[in-house]
């Protein structure tokens, strides 16, 4: 069987290393550097991520997996907060805590347990907010839900779906992070490379799956699939060489879903939400934070989510110093997106915040990722069922992958 898999991450490594080992002919096309959003990228010693990353599993095996890849790796326990008011609170997935409600100002604190006393859930929510808000009224909805969702999201808690929400969101005592689309909320370990950053892992995954026979070409764009009679003939791609076509019998599809679609054609309204990662160098020890990452709440600033390179590997940062990694969401074609001055006023922010000291630290780069989240708008499901019932009318094409499948 000759598979071509579109896109190198984790998800798209671990299929040809699947296949393989199965005794299939597998090449895999990634557009830039193997890894995918599980990349990491160095500057003078310093190690920083795409985002904050761990690898978790519910499944033993996996878990296993990875640890035998790795060799040497760390423990990494999340441990989120959000920062508003210009205090810490505790995350609030899948457990608001009772902490959080008295550290709000006193106005909103009692206002927040009077309406929690009348809050009543709703089995058929139809969006976000009527979701999130009937389980623990307006206040706690707004203070420590609806706020940031637009923020993370740039569109209004109301045109999200439903599904979006914490299933089963309660106000309680403080509980384990519970992390959406894993689909778990107690890990039993989440473990980090010793060195290397996150693309320790991928890297050697690449790296297996090219030992049992797999073909990995990067830097390598997907130019066009050519379908005959609704099935998959050949990948035609562009490289260093010119463009090269690929026979395939079967072509696994882990890029974004969009991506796909506009190879073949096909009209597709669906959104994917971008991030642009600020990396700062801070020339002094850390740690700067207390928690493997921090949502930043408050409406006037621009950085959505902060995180320290060295909570999860001191190899993240030469002797001495530490580092941050600022994400801002967007959109692809927004301003946010085309600013290139973007990287001074995150670190401003940090330095007013009093995050990040003023006179020991330097931007050390930015790194955009155009379709890092799915956005699921209100109807979203009807577009991605049309396109999907397309895509299962090719013989020998598949999609996997939360990008790949809009999941």
């Amino acid at each position: 069987m000759r598979t071509v898999i579109l896109g190198g991450g984790l998800t798209g490594l671990a299929r040809a290393l699947r296949d393989a080992q199965a005794g299939h002919q597998v090449t895999v096309i990634e557009r830039h550097r193997i890894g995918g959003l599980a990349s990491s990228h160095a500057y003078d010693g310093f190690i920083f991520d795409t985002g904050p990353h761990v690898f978790r599993s519910a499944d033993p095996e996996i878990l296993q997996a990875a640890k035998q890849l790795l060799g040497r790796y760390r423990n990494a326990p999340s441990k989120p907060l959000i920062y508003k008011y210009g205090r810490a609170f505790e995350f609030v997935i899948p457990t608001l805590p009772n902490a959080n409600i008295e550290r709000l100002p006193r106005a909103l604190r009692e206002k927040a347990k009077q309406e929690l006393e009348l809050a009543a859930p709703r089995g058929s929510a139809e969006n976000f907010e009527e979701a999130v808000a009937s389980r623990v009224g307006t206040t706690l909805y707004q203070e420590f839900f609806g706020d940031y969702t637009e923020k993370w999201w740039g569109l209004p808690p109301r045109h999200l779906e439903a599904e979006l929400a914490p299933p089963d969101l309660r106000v309680g005592e403080r509980a384990n992070y519970g992390h959406l689309t894993t689909g778990f909320t107690h890990p039993r370990q989440e473990i980090y490379p010793e060195e290397g950053g996150i693309r320790t892992l991928s890297r050697n995954l690449g790296a297996e799956a090219r030992r049992h026979g797999a073909q990995l070409m990067e830097r390598t764009e997907v130019v066009d699939l050519d379908i005959q009679a609704d099935r998959v003939q050949q990948v035609s791609v562009r490289h260093a060489d010119g463009i090269l076509k690929i026979p395939a019998e079967r072509v696994v599809s882990t890029i974004p879903l969009v991506e796909l679609a506009r190879l073949l054609g096909l009209a597709c309204r669906l959104r994917y939400r971008a991030v642009v990662c600020v990396f700062l160098k801070v020339h002094r020890p850390g740690p700067l934070l207390d928690a493997s990452w921090i949502y930043l709440h408050d409406p006037d600033v621009t950085i959505s989510r902060i995180h320290e390179p060295t909570y999860f590997s001191p190899h993240n940062a030469p002797a001495g110093a530490t580092s941050l990694c600022a994400e801002v969401t967007c959109f692809e074609d927004d301003e946010v997106w085309r600013d290139r001055t973007l990287a001074e006023r995150v670190a401003q922010e940090l330095v007013r915040l009093k995050i990040l000291p003023e006179h020991a630290h330097e931007i050390a780069g930015v790194h955009r990722v155009a379709h890092a989240y799915p956005v699921y708008e209100l109807g979203y499901r009807d577009i991605l069922q049309r396109v999907q019932t397309r895509f299962s009318e090719i013989d020998g094409l598949e999609t996997i992958g939360r990008s790949g499948t809009f999941t």
